[in-house]
């Protein structure tokens, strides 16, 4: 249920101006508003794609602890 998923995402400030073109950092940091704009334009897709991220952190610490389990049982 997507809609409900999204109404428990933090509300996010509004993207951030991006930096003047003399300002010596503006080069390193052109997109410093993309991700608040995406998280605000696109609140599902951010949120599919952290779960994604998550079910691969769980599937990797899983993996860990089955091979220390396997070291263990040595």
């Amino acid at each position: 249920n997507p809609t409900h998923r999204e109404n428990h995402l933090p509300l996010l400030p509004p993207p951030l101006t991006p930096l003047p073109p003399t300002h010596q950092f503006a080069n390193i940091y052109p997109l410093s508003g993309n991700f608040l704009h995406f998280a605000q334009t696109h609140p599902v897709a951010l949120a599919a794609a952290y779960e994604k991220l998550l079910k691969r952190h769980q599937q990797e610490t899983a993996a860990v602890a089955a091979a220390a389990n396997k070291i263990g049982d040595r």
